[in-house]
């Protein structure tokens, strides 16, 4: 690797270190020399390493020497206020269609509270649902490139 690189790469990681300091789920990307992408929460940083918590709970220490890119996950604001919109919108519909339901609505016109709990309970666990099963949490998670020293 050129010295210019190998210091812009030393900047980028020492540049991770406070950002762990002040969350404790920092997420990074790492593209290695041989091709491969390493992806997990940052645990340390310095100009000579990195180390990820992998996907799995395993630790990875990776030398500065094969790494080729580094990527910092930043969650999409706007993405997460229209999923927050639709959410609201779903509630709603839920509980006008349930006061609707016969015998159902009347029981829920006098016990308010206990409608709004279920549906409130159920949406918060359908939502962790789809964080964990589908690819919501990507759709929800823009990456930007802390430095990419490809050579060519």
């Amino acid at each position: 690797m050129l010295p210019a690189r190998r210091e812009s790469l030393s900047r980028a990681l020492v540049t991770l270190a406070p950002l762990r300091d002040r969350d404790t789920a920092v997420r990074v990307r790492v593209g290695l020399s041989d091709g491969t992408v390493a992806d997990g929460l940052l645990l340390s940083s310095s100009s000579e390493h990195l180390s990820l918590r992998m996907h799995g709970g395993q630790a990875r220490h990776i030398p500065a020497e094969i790494i080729r890119s580094v990527e910092l996950a930043k969650p999409r604001r706007d993405r997460e206020w229209a999923l927050a919109g639709l959410g609201i919108i779903g509630a709603t519909a839920s509980l006008v269609g349930m006061v609707s339901l016969p015998g159902v609505g009347d029981y829920l016109r006098t016990h308010g509270q206990t409608a709004f709990g279920i549906v409130f309970y159920a949406g918060a666990g359908l939502l962790v649902i789809l964080l964990a099963k589908t690819g919501l949490r990507d759709w929800l998670t823009g990456w930007e490139t802390l430095i990419d020293v490809h050579d060519r």
